[in-house]
């Protein structure tokens, strides 16, 4: 039997060597699957061959003992075994595809064979293929610790021989085979034309430069330099070691330290931080705080006399701060101000309830005046409007200028009059019983209703004077619907026609067109039309004159239309046409 070989990831495979180390414990072991060649190290290599009926694991822990190896080695080991027995099985089942195919090949028709003749197969795989494997076999390569390496070899396919125990009668998978065989023979043949161009391309190149082959196995400079640093800094501080223990071997006094000073030592060196920086700073700030007492000492000693700085203290902190905080706090200040005076009118500081405030107004001439009555009098009208605060509070405050106040004072003055003189006055004297003899409306006197009621309850008269200013506490309690009822200076129909007695008579015909040309037109319609108007009347004159200019004139020039603008026309004589027209 020839003898063939297999290498594949660190692994030679041999068909018909018989290099057995070590016995399996099964008694039928099979027929002989492969050889591997392992390098183990120093030049020493071994071989480990693989029966059918063989484990891998009992197989790689049998030589790890026999040549002492690791664990680590153990497992790596039963990898490749069993990724070397896949490839056998895998390169068995394609020969077998392969040999059918040369028996369908043989059995074709000579037309076939002549085609088949001028693309010959190879037994083996494409280049594309075999640099496939190889990358595949670097990077599943692996190596022991103690630098032993496994051989590696490229895949040679032409080498393999299996079993021909089956054939596969399936006519699909044999066209598959056959379509596969095809494609790599055109591929094949591409390679080739490709590999022809190069060559001739090469050719004409003189210069072929060297390549190192092992650089690929070379490790990263990066990693040789970080390595090299680390050594050099363990090689000086190896030599400051020494050189620090060989000065401390002249040193022969010992000085004597007290307890005290060592735990001191000990626990400074204790509390200090590892940072040298961060101990400076920290040493620093006691040594600022020492002076800084040893300062006010000083000082205190020097200068006995301590004033009291509380207010120009205060006066300092206000200087001090910026423009905005100063604002701030003057407007808080203001505030609080405000607040505490509001405060002071409204409650008493010792009970804190809100104290009362009676609303009174002038007193009548004649009143029987007392004082018990006349309090719980006033304290049960405080308890009859308890939401007038509120409403005067939420009225908005309205400035007005001193022009409108006076206006708004005559409308009062004139509208209180009014109401006055319908509450039917006797010796300018209003009461009870003259309001209800006088006539007023029902709106106006559902309004003025309360300042009744009190005129009845306390039996008393009001002039003209007593009545304005108590028409003026009322106007404060109203809302501005009823303010508005009450200060109406609209006059009736019939009084404005009685006042005037003169009535001019006015020509029908002009009523009639007056009211139709108001009713048509507005003043400014009117105006433009009669500016429109006078714009005719010049442009007819300045025709005319234009015409009777043109009459007199015996040369008349050809002028270009489009030379003619509107600012070349003169207009100087406007005015004087205005002047013939008017």
């Amino acid at each position: 039997m020839e003898d063939q070989t297999l290498s594949y990831l660190g692994s030679t495979i041999n068909q018909d060597q018989s290099g057995d180390f070590f016995d399996s414990p099964s008694e039928d072991k099979g027929n002989e699957l492969l050889i591997m060649t392992i390098d183990i190290g120093d030049g020493r290599t071994d071989e480990l061959t693989v029966y059918e009926n063989d484990k891998p694991e009992w197989i790689a822990e049998q030589f790890c003992l026999r040549h002492n190896m690791s664990s680590d080695v153990k497992e790596l080991l039963i990898q490749q075994i069993k990724m070397n027995i896949e490839i056998i099985y895998q390169e068995q089942a394609q020969s077998m595809t392969f040999n059918k195919e040369n028996d369908f090949i043989n059995n074709e028709p000579e037309f076939m064979q002549n085609d088949r003749s001028l693309t010959p197969i190879e037994k083996s795989y494409s280049p594309e293929s075999n640099e496939y494997l190889r990358k595949f076999s670097d990077e599943n390569s692996f190596e022991r610790p103690n630098s032993s390496k496994i051989s590696q070899k490229p895949l040679e396919f032409s080498q393999i021989t299996t079993n021909q125990s089956q054939l596969l009668n399936n006519s699909g998978e044999k066209l598959y085979y056959k379509g596969l065989l095809l494609k790599e023979q055109t591929e094949k043949k591409i390679q080739t034309i490709k590999k022809q161009k190069n060559e001739e391309m090469m050719k004409e190149l003189t210069f072929h430069p060297k390549t190192n082959t092992k650089s690929p196995q070379r490790r990263m400079p990066e990693i040789d330099l970080l390595k090299k640093g680390k050594e050099k800094n363990e090689h000086i501080e190896k030599k400051r070691g020494e050189f620090l223990a060989e000065e401390m071997s002249h040193c022969t006094f010992s000085p004597s330290v007290d307890k005290r000073s060592s735990s001191l030592v000990k626990n400074k060196k204790r509390n200090e931080s590892p940072d040298r920086c961060v101990a400076l700073y920290e040493n620093a700030k006691v040594i600022e705080d020492k002076k800084a007492i040893l300062y006010q000492r000083i000082q205190q000693q020097d200068c006995p006399f301590n004033p009291d700085t509380s207010l120009t203290n205060k006066m300092n902190k206000q200087l001090i701060r910026s423009v905005p905080e100063r604002l701030a706090y003057s407007r808080r200040t203001i505030e609080e101000y405000i607040m505490k005076t509001k405060y002071i009118d409204i409650k008493d500081f010792s009970t804190g309830q809100q104290l009362f405030h009676p609303k009174t107004g002038r007193s009548p001439a004649k009143r029987d005046a007392n004082p018990s009555n006349i309090g719980e009098h006033l304290y049960s009208i405080s308890k009859k409007s308890p939401t007038k605060d509120r409403i005067q509070s939420q009225s908005p405050t309205r400035h007005t200028n001193q022009t409108s106040y006076k206006i708004i004072e005559r409308i009062k003055f004139q509208r209180y009059k009014e109401l006055f003189d319908m509450m039917n006055p006797q010796d300018g004297k209003i009461s009870k019983e003259t309001i209800e003899s006088g006539y007023i409306p029902r709106n106006i006197k559902d309004i003025i209703d309360p300042l009744i009621n009190e005129l009845g309850d306390l039996n008393e008269t009001l002039t003209y004077e007593e009545f304005f200013e108590a028409m003026e506490l009322l106007m404060k309690e109203l809302n501005p619907t009823e303010k508005s009822v009450l200060l109406n200076t609209k006059k009736s129909s019939h009084q404005e026609e009685s006042k005037y007695t003169f009535r001019p008579s006015i020509n029908n015909s002009f009523s009639k067109e007056s009211s139709k040309e108001s009713s048509r037109e507005s003043i400014y319609e009117r105006n433009m039309k009669r500016m429109m108007e006078i714009q005719e009347k010049v442009k007819t004159v300045r025709t005319h004159r234009e015409i009777a200019e043109m009459d007199e004139c015996t040369f008349k020039p050809k002028l270009n239309k489009g030379n003619l603008t509107k600012d070349s026309l003169n207009f100087s004589n406007t005015d004087l046409v205005l002047k013939d027209i008017i």
